[in-house]
């Protein structure tokens, strides 16, 4: 494994796995499996992974418990436990104090909400998903990876969107290294 990098709120992780469901995930958003992503973390202030998925086998370290959901791991665990590659996509600049504690604030009250297959579904043909967006605006009553860090980013104000709940974990990461949020792509594993 690789050194873990210094990684700072807001920063994103990438996933591209080799089960089934990541590789479903990337061919219907036209990535490569393997390659491109098909999961996606935010990091926290407590530089801890924030993310949305029903896949994980580690014990949430809010509930200490298995969660199908929002939850939250250490990074070295979660890139010890993770059957594929993993990519740390920086923020360009970092958040200051104040995008900080909104982050933490944001991040905090969304732990324990469901996961959203359904959006996700949603989000993973590009054409539904852009069609989807303009009809129904977001929703957070559960979420997905890529909507849960579309949200945080949003709520800080780094990044600019019509509607969280349309982004997939490739088109997220395309729209935010487009925009000039995320740096290049720095592989963990």
């Amino acid at each position: 494994m690789k050194p873990l990098p210094e990684t700072k709120p807001g920063d994103l992780i990438g996933f591209s796995g080799y089960d089934p469901a990541s590789i479903l995930v990337n061919l219907g958003t036209f990535g490569l499996p393997g390659y491109h992503i098909s999961h996606v973390a935010i990091v926290g202030k407590d530089l801890k992974l924030y993310e949305s998925t029903p896949y994980v086998r580690l014990k949430c370290e809010l509930k200490q418990a298995q969660v199908y959901g929002t939850q939250i791991h250490s990074l070295e665990p979660r890139v010890a436990d993770f059957w594929g590659k993993m990519w740390h996509y920086p923020l360009v600049r970092p958040l200051d104090m104040c995008q900080i504690a909104t982050l933490h604030s944001y991040l905090m009250s969304e732990m324990g909400k469901g996961y959203d297959f359904i959006g996700a579904a949603r989000s993973a043909g590009k054409i539904f998903a852009y069609l989807h967006g303009m009809w129904h605006p977001a929703d957070d009553r559960y979420l997905f990876c890529s909507e849960l860090c579309a949200f945080a980013h949003h709520k800080v104000d780094v990044f600019r969107t019509t509607n969280e709940s349309k982004w997939s974990p490739n088109a997220l990461i395309r729209a935010e290294q487009e925009q000039g949020v995320l740096g290049k792509a720095v592989r963990i594993k």
